[in-house]
C-alpha cells in the first residue's frame, strides 16, 4: 500500500493527508508530494520511504527515508504533525562513492592560526556605527536602469557571500548570474505566469492587507502586480539556490546540515556586500516557479531555488517604500 502524505510547509506545522487515513501497517510505502526542510536537512518531492514502526493506537508512524527517519503523528481530522531525527549511516551499506567523497573532504580541511584583527573599543564602536548607518540606507529596489557595471563587482559580492558559516562547512549555496537576454525573457514569462496565479488564487486577503498597511499607494496593489519588469531591466539577475542533499560520483546521496540557516546567512552577506559596493537589489521569491526556473537554468535536482535577485543601479526617478525600521528595543534585548 502507498500512503501519500502532503506537507503544507515545514517541520512541526500541521499538514493534511491526501485521502482518508488508511489502515497503516509496517512495510507500507510513503511518497512525498512536496519538499520539506528540516533544521539539518531536507526531504524532496517524490522521495519515498517505508513505514518502519507504528504505535498501538496508530497515532504515531515512523517512516524510514533514505537519509532520515520521519516521525508522523496522525491526529484528528486527518491532520499530521511531522518531527524529524537524523539517522546514523551504516557504513557497511554505503556505496563506494561516499568513501571517496569523505576522503576528499578530509584532504581539504586543516588547522591554521586565526589572525584575528583585534581592535580597540573606540574603534569597534565607530566601525559598528558606520556599518549600521551604511546598511540603514539600503532599500528594496523594483525599478532599474539598464546601465551595466563590471561583472567583477558582482562576483566579489558573491565571494563575500561565500564566506558565510555553514553546517559542517558544506557551503550549500549556488549563485547563478543571468546576463543572457533570451534566458531572462523566459524567466520573466515563467515568473509572471505563476505570479498571476498567486495574486488571483493563492494569496490570501490578509497578505493584501499587510501590504496596504505598509504602503497604501504601493505599486504592488496597482495595475497588474504580477508584472515583473525588473527581471529584464536590471543589469544582472542572480538566482540563488540551496543544496538540499549532496550527490556523490556514483549517484549516492549525503545529507546537507542546516541548509536553511546556512544559505540564509550567505544571502544576508550578499545583500550587505551589494549595498556596500553601490548596487541596488531586491529579494524576490517566485512562488510556484521554482522548478521551472531550475530547469531553464539547467540546475541539478538537488538544488532548490531560494531567491531571484535583480541587481543593478536604480532607474532615474526610482521610488521606494520608505518605511521605518524597528527600534533596537523591538528587535533585541539583553538578559
Amino acid at each position: 500500500a502507498t500512503v501519500s502524505v502532503l506537507y503544507c510547509n515545514t517541520m512541526s506545522q500541521k499538514a493534511r493527508m491526501k485521502e482518508e487515513i488508511p489502515d497503516l501497517k509496517v512495510g507500507d510505502r510513503v511518497v512525498m508530494l512536496r519538499s520539506i526542510d528540516f533544521d539539518i536537512g531536507s526531504v524532496s518531492k517524490g522521495d519515498k520511504g517505508t513505514i518502519s514502526a507504528i504505535d498501538e493506537s496508530c497515532r504515531t508512524v515512523e517512516v524510514q527515508m533514505e537519509m532520515y527517519n520521519l516521525r508522523i503523528d496522525v491526529v484528528a481530522g486527518r491532520d499530521i504533525c511531522v518531527e524529524e531525527t537524523r539517522t546514523d549511516f551504516d557504513t557497511s551499506e554505503v556505496d563506494p562513492g561516499l568513501s571517496e567523497f569523505w576522503s576528499n573532504q578530509k584532504k581539504d580541511s586543516f588547522s591554521a592560526p586565526y589572525n584575528f584583527p583585534f581592535r580597540k573599543n573606540e574603534e569597534m564602536i565607530a566601525r559598528s556605527r558606520e556599518y549600521y548607518e551604511l546598511l540603514n540606507t539600503r532599500r528594496s529596489c523594483r525599478s532599474y536602469s539598464s546601465e551595466k557595471f563590471p561583472i567583477e563587482v558582482l562576483q566579489n559580492c558573491i565571494r563575500a557571500a561565500g564566506t558565510a558559516p555553514s553546517g559542517a562547512n558544506l557551503q550549500p549555496w549556488k549563485y547563478i548570474i543571468v546576463e543572457d537576454k533570451s534566458i531572462r525573457k523566459k524567466l520573466r514569462e515563467i515568473v509572471e505566469r505563476n505570479e498571476e496565479e498567486n495574486y488571483k488564487h493563492r494569496l490570501k486577503e490578509v497578505w493584501r492587507k499587510d501590504i496596504q498597511a505598509v504602503d497604501p499607494q504601493s505599486e504592488q496593489m496597482q495595475g497588474d502586480p504580477w508584472q515583473k519588469t525588473y527581471i529584464e531591466q536590471a543589469a544582472y539577475i542572480v538566482c540563488i539556490f540551496k543544496q538540499v542533499y549532496r550527490v556523490t560520483s556514483t549517484g549516492g546521496r549525503l545529507p546537507v546540515y542546516y541548509p536553511e540557516q546556512s544559505v540564509g546567512i550567505s544571502i544576508g552577506v550578499f545583500f550587505s556586500a551589494c549595498h556596500n559596493a553601490g548596487l541596488a537589489a531586491l529579494a524576490s521569491y517566485p512562488m510556484g516557479a521554482e522548478a521551472e526556473i531550475r530547469d531553464v537554468l539547467e540546475r541539478p535536482p538537488n538544488e532548490k531555488l531560494c531567491l531571484l535577485v535583480p541587481v543593478g543601479l536604480p532607474s532615474v526617478g526610482c521610488t521606494i517604500m520608505d518605511h521605518p525600521r524597528k527600534e533596537l528595543g523591538d528587535i533585541s534585548s539583553v538578559i
